[in-house]
Formats: C-alpha cells, sequence, structure tokens
C-alpha cells in the first residue's frame, strides 16, 4: 500500500488509462467497434469474438482478460508503467488485431 501511495496510483491510473484508451481509439483499429474503461482497467469490444486475439496478444507481453459475454477484451496494465511502455501495448493490439484479420 505504502507503494502505490507513493506513486499516486489512482491519479497516475486515470492519466495511464486515458492514454492508452486514446492511443487506441485514434488508432481506427480493425474490428474494433468502441474503446473504454476507467483508469487502467481498459476494454474493447470487436465486431467478431475476441478469444482468438488472446495469444497473440500473450507473444506481444500483453495481458488480456476475455469479456466474451459482452464482447469485450479488457487489458491489463499495471500503476506503475510509463507512457510508452503504455505505448507499446497499444502497438501490440493494433499488431495482433492486423495480423488477425489478414
Amino acid at each position: 500500500m505504502t507503494a502505490l501511495r507513493e506513486i499516486d496510483a489512482p491519479a497516475r491510473s486515470a492519466e495511464l488509462g486515458g492514454l492508452v484508451a486514446r492511443e487506441l481509439r485514434e488508432r481506427d483499429l480493425p474490428g474494433v467497434r468502441e474503446v473504454r474503461g476507467a483508469g487502467l482497467m481498459v476494454r474493447y469490444r470487436t465486431q467478431s469474438r475476441v478469444t482468438p486475439v488472446i495469444p497473440g496478444l500473450a507473444g506481444r507481453g500483453v495481458l488480456a482478460l476475455v469479456a466474451e459475454k459482452n464482447g469485450f477484451l479488457r487489458l491489463a496494465a499495471a500503476a506503475d508503467h510509463h507512457a510508452g511502455e503504455l505505448r507499446r501495448l497499444a502497438d501490440a493490439v493494433e499488431e495482433t488485431l492486423t495480423m488477425s484479420t489478414d
């Protein structure tokens, strides 16, 4: 808890989560219908099943959880990440989705 207080985790999560959501929205990703979330709990809704995307994301170091019932894929990121790492996360999502539609 001390470490989370030291980095002001709630404010940092809101800031960095907003960055990830913006990055994903601005990229016009193939098959993505919606990007939303709060803090670092960013998720996106696809036009097709999200389960097949998980191995591609995992291979790029991205932890993602499926909320298949709603057609969402949730991305997991830590509050101690920096902006460059989260941009790479968005890059990995874009690469994975682009390859899965080819």
